[in-house]
């Protein structure tokens, strides 16, 4: 996957959200702040254009697979001076359509209701900057898929949810005047899920999150 560089994705958090802030850094009281800001949990909401990026595999033959991000949010909570806990995470996929060839017949798997979220609560060693304006955290989580598919007449038929363990997660918050600006990014590679011989593997994403008070 292409990936915006992390200066990029905080630039367009700002201009989408905000409007006014900079990414050059937090003055002296907005960086203090942010400290306080994470150790009362801050609930980031993701900005619709992340980069998701998957692969569907069916006998050999690799398609990639790039659902929009529709929304969501991420909770994130200071604990002590030391780490960074993620509390939650939810993502808001657009549907996707998969081909699903069947003898000399191709049909189309309409995925729908797509959402991600964190299986369990997990926190990282939290790395605060030299200014006190940012703080990066890396952590091994784990992710539930929900998904559902629509059949051709419309009817939704929901299926259990997956499970996609061992997700390598880097998060990284800045303060940015009042605003609080974030990036995640996570992956994992190997098999998802599977519908008959479709299966669906490594998982790459990229999100940026804003927040003002």
């Amino acid at each position: 996957m292409n990936r915006m560089n992390v200066q990029s994705i905080m630039a367009t958090a700002c201009l989408l959200a905000l409007g006014a802030c900079t990414v050059d850094g937090a003055d002296g009281p907005a960086a203090g702040a942010l400290e306080g800001r994470l150790a009362a949990g801050a609930a980031l909401p993701i900005l619709r254009g992340g980069a998701v990026a998957l692969t569907a595999d069916q006998a050999g033959v690799a398609r990639p697979v790039t659902p929009g991000v529709r929304g969501g949010q991420v909770v994130v909570r200071a604990v002590g001076d030391d780490r960074l806990a993620v509390q939650a995470l939810t993502i808001d996929l657009d549907d996707v359509d998969l081909e699903h060839a069947l003898g000399d017949t191709t049909r189309v798997l309409h995925l729908t209701d797509l959402h991600l979220r964190l299986g369990t609560q997990r926190d990282g060693v939290a790395a605060w900057r030299a200014d006190g304006a940012g703080v990066d955290t890396s952590t091994t989580v784990e992710l539930v898929l929900d998904w559902a598919l629509r059949a051709d007449d419309g009817d939704v038929l929901p299926f259990a949810s997956q499970r996609i363990g061992d997700v390598g997660l880097e998060l990284q918050v800045t303060a940015d005047g009042p605003a609080v600006v974030a990036t995640v990014d996570a992956r994992v590679a190997g098999p998802i899920w599977n519908f008959g011989d479709v299966i669906v593997r490594d998982l790459d994403l990229t999100l940026a999150l804003a927040d003002a008070p």
